[in-house]
């Protein structure tokens, strides 16, 4: 039987509920792919095709021959992507032809088809290899198509358009743009089809710049948009909003003339029926968030002007660049009309509150947050009187609703502030509630104790002036400490957070190295109670286990020197802690969520562990040493074993505080841990691991010195391997780079016998890092090059100086100058980037005055007067004091063997 015959039954079996028959129906495919590829896909296309075969099979066929050109993995996507457009043409054009052919033939959507040929689209259109691709899909909306074809042919439009680099759809935005405007129109009898048109202009709007920059276009969209609102279909309602709300977030700066019909939509939303509407409900609180997120983003960059106000602050933008994007403070001007309605919506109209359910109220909340970040004076007058009248008068009090209502828009206006005056009156506001909000925390209500939790917190966060003065603090922390207990885990949840707030701004209001501090009498009890906290039965809900412990770790960093004793007994019990654990993963038998508990409540012991070791300092962790060695040592051990692993990042930055406090004393536990060391070098799959690795090897090297030497050549092997490892995500090789440094530091001299392979590895970074991002878009090259560009002038430093020692040897001395010429090479490339960043500045300067300093005058020759004088000026142009520094001790350098002035 051949494969097309087969392949119905298989496609049958794989979407059954058999899982035996599910098995062989993969294996079946595995072997088929195996053995002929484009066999396979050809006959899962012609099956997708086939309206005679069942709709399950066809729609089994789609989603087989979709999995064959995408993936979640973006390696794994491209590798998909490379494969197909290597195919032959007859071939793509054949699958391609099927999937077109069987949109609207599957039923309602989704299609199946329509997601194939987005995938294909995203792999093809790139490569230009599908340059009809959008007009080929448009043809089948016209005529008189039928109902679910054109929903599909849009269905795939919206999925290409969300998916395909935008830049490669731009010629097309004004087809697609009739298209979809046309099938949104009033005219339009099917919902169906009105509803993948929406989607499609929403996941359309990044490539329409063009089009909104044109009045009379941006009317007609935005006319279709407003018009569509008002259809009677709630799920068309919700698809409209949600393309609003896009709009407005792309196209901000130009909403200002559509901002009355946008107000009154999005009102007229969000009074809708919440119980049945909650998604209209939604949409129209998520146009404000958009709105207050973006005028966020805005003013704090007006902020930056250090002007009299914000407008006086946005003139001079304007005058410094007319092209510069305006904030309109629409947030400012609706709040009046906004405000009441959504402190309404903050009632719920439950009888009592779900976590876990995304619902308007809890919408309505985060949206007061946001609009808290840009007009809080408008607000605080009316968010006052709602409190007072849901929770201080008697006359209105009453439900839990109105007290949690009445909570959360008072903790809408308490954040950080940087303005005197608004300080000063969040102050005074939080001095006059905290009588009426630290009783609450006894409350019947489990959803009004919960949000009480939370505002003490945000109290200490945003007060903690008036939370730590002695008439108010012994009654907050009373109030958060009875929270710990509650019996419900979301409350004590949000009491640890507390806890965590009270601990970092008594850190931050007594200074480092502080004798004694605003914590230290209820120090240990604290302690204490968040070590019970995390045994609780529950301590595995609302995340509570982990939230006590964060809360222990930002309570030992924030310890003054008084509660140094509480802190050593302390570290004894998370060593008891850490001991018990692993004896449980040594014996076994525990269960997937068993195994999971185990490892989290290990990375959070070992947190902990970590911030003891640096407040303590090596005089008061010498005699715990062994022990908390043993321990890091027992769970990297443990973590080569199937699903134990998870802990391993955490126990290697517990051993880097060790390596910091210990220094060269490291040497004696050193021996063990060197395989842990290079296997999780050679782990690419745990890449996280492996960045902290390189990490744990640097400061080995910084901390501890020349006695590495004995292990300098197990290091620069893990090292090697793992920089040329194509599997390791690119972001740890930088620092890959920068760690040969610091080796090299370490050994001096020594380091000779790693210098070509070194030198070698840094100069075919240093090609790659050399290419000019002046006019890249793509934030995350911009920030990869040039991270890379640090790692290699960092390797350079770190190897240039090193080795010159105290007095450098001839040999060293003509290695290293053998390298010189394309160091300088590198540095003057790089120089000619928009985008460098003030830290390639700052290093590539210490860099050139490393090199003037062993060489002297034969520097001459290399660095030409120009360049001398551009890299001094750059840096003394910076606004970094460190980098001034450094272009200040450069220039002296170049001056001493110049014999000429530089002048910045």
């Amino acid at each position: 039987m051949s494969m097309a015959e087969e392949i119905r039954n298989v496609l049958e079996a794989a979407g059954s509920a058999d899982e035996g028959a599910i098995r062989e129906a993969e294996a079946w495919m595995t072997g088929a792919k195996q053995s002929n590829i484009q066999e396979y896909m050809a006959a899962l296309a012609n099956e997708m095709a086939d309206q005679s075969a069942p709709i399950n099979v066809r729609k089994q066929a789609g989603i087989q021959l979709k999995n064959e050109i995408y993936s979640k993995d973006e390696a794994t996507m491209r590798d998909k992507q490379e494969a197909w457009c290597g195919y032959g043409g007859d071939f793509r054009e054949h699958v391609k032809a099927q999937a077109i052919g069987t949109l609207g033939t599957e039923g309602r959507p989704p299609s199946t088809a329509a997601q194939v040929i987005a995938f294909i689209a995203c792999a093809e259109i790139p490569n230009e290899k599908w340059p009809d691709a959008i007009p080929s899909l448009l043809a089948g909306l016209e005529g008189d198509a039928p109902e679910f074809q054109r929903a599909s042919v849009l269905e795939a439009i919206g999925y290409i358009c969300e998916d395909v680099d935008p830049g490669f759809l731009e010629a097309q935005s004004n087809n697609i743009l009739t298209a979809v405007i046309f099938a949104m129109r009033q005219e339009e009898p099917s919902p169906i089809v009105v509803k993948c048109a929406i989607v499609a202009l929403t996941n359309a709007l990044e490539f329409c710049v063009k089009n909104f920059q044109e009045g009379e276009e941006r009317d007609a969209i935005m006319s279709s948009m407003c018009q569509v609102t008002q259809n009677e279909d709630m799920d068309i309602r919700v698809a409209a909003l949600q393309c609003i709300n896009e709009t407005m977030n792309q196209y901000y700066g130009l909403m200002h003339p559509y901002m009355d019909a946008l107000l009154e939509i999005s009102g007229t939303a969000m009074v809708a029926n919440q119980m049945d509407e909650p998604n209209v409900v939604l949409q129209g609180i998520e146009f404000w968030n958009t709105v207050c997120d973006t005028e966020d983003r805005l003013i704090e960059h007006l902020k930056d002007f250090g002007a009299a106000n914000l407008e006086a602050a946005q003139e001079q933008l304007l005058r410094d660049d007319p092209g510069a994007e305006r904030c309109y403070f629409f947030a400012t001007f609706a709040c009046k009309d906004l405000l009441p309605v959504l402190l309404d919506l903050l009632i719920t109209p439950e009888d009592e509150d779900d976590p876990d359910q995304w619902a308007p109220p809890k919408a309505a909340c985060v949206c007061l947050d946001t609009m808290s970040l840009v007009c809080k004076s408008e607000m605080m007058p009316t968010v006052i009187r709602f409190v007072e009248r849901c929770v201080v008068s008697d006359s209105e009090g009453g439900s839990w609703q109105k007290r949690d209502a009445a909570l959360l828009a008072f903790a809408s206006l308490l954040t950080q502030e940087d303005d005197e005056v608004m300080a000063g009156k969040i102050q005074e506001l939080v001095a006059n509630v905290l009588g009426v909000v630290c009783p609450m925390i006894g409350d019947d209500s489990p959803a009004v104790r919960d949000t009480t939790a939370y505002v003490l917190g945000k109290c200490v966060e945003s007060a903690p002036e008036v939370v730590f003065h002695a008439e108010y603090f012994p009654h907050v922390a009373e109030a958060i400490v009875t929270g710990l207990s509650d019996s419900e885990s979301r409350v004590a949840t949000n009491s640890c957070w507390g806890i965590f707030t009270m601990a970092s701004q008594a850190a931050r209001a007594s200074g480092p190295e502080a004798e004694s501090y605003h914590l230290s009498d209820n120090f240990g009890m604290l302690c204490g109670d968040l070590l019970k906290t995390a045994d609780r039965p529950d301590s595995n809900q609302s995340n509570l286990r982990p939230s006590a412990y964060d809360a222990l770790s930002e309570l030992i960093k924030s310890a003054a020197q008084d509660c140094f004793p509480i802190l050593i007994e302390v570290a004894q019990e998370l060593l008891r802690r850490l001991q018990t654990l692993h004896g449980q993963a040594v014996a076994g038998g525990l269960t997937t969520d068993e195994v999971m508990q185990l490892t989290e409540q290990q990375s959070s012991l070992l947190v902990c562990i970590g911030e003891l070791v640096r407040v303590l300092k090596k005089e008061n962790i010498q005699g715990a040493a062994a022990d908390i060695m043993e321990v890091i040592l027992a769970v990297l051990h443990q973590s080569t074993t199937a699903g134990l692993s998870a802990a391993k990042e955490d126990a290697l930055t517990a051993l880097i505080a060790m390596v910091e406090e210990l220094g060269p004393d490291y040497m004696d536990y050193a021996e063990p841990f060197n395989q842990y060391i290079v296997d999780t070098l050679a782990s690419s799959a745990e890449y996280h691991a492996c960045a902290v690795c390189v990490g744990l090897v640097g400061d080995i090297c910084r901390c501890v010195g020349s006695p590495i030497k004995e292990h300098a050549y197990m290091y620069m092997q893990g090292l090697g391997a793992a920089i040329q490892d194509s599997k390791l995500d690119r972001s740890v090789k930088p620092q890959i780079l920068s760690c040969v440094g610091d080796v090299a530091m370490a050994l001096g001299p020594d380091f000779l016998p790693y210098f070509e392979h070194s030198v070698y590895i840094l100069d075919g970074a240093s090609q790659l890092a050399r290419t000019n991002m002046s006019d890249e878009v793509d934030e995350d090259e911009i920030d990869y090059t040039n991270d890379l560009r640090e790692g290699c002038l960092e390797g350079y430093t770190g190897i240039i100086v090193g080795m010159k020692g105290d007095v450098p040897t001839p040999d060293v001395v003509q290695r290293i100058m053998e390298k010189v010429p394309d160091i300088v090479r590198f540095i003057t490339e790089i120089f000619k980037d928009s985008n460098l960043t003030d830290d390639n500045i700052r290093n590539s300067l210490g860099l050139v005055g490393d090199l003037v300093e062993i060489f002297g005058n034969d520097m001459c020759g290399v660095l030409s007067p120009e360049f001398m004088t551009e890299i001094v000026r750059e840096g003394g142009r910076s606004s970094n004091e460190k980098t001034k520094e450094i272009a200040g001790w450069t220039k002296e350098k170049l001056e001493a063997i110049t014999g000429e002035t530089i002048i910045i």
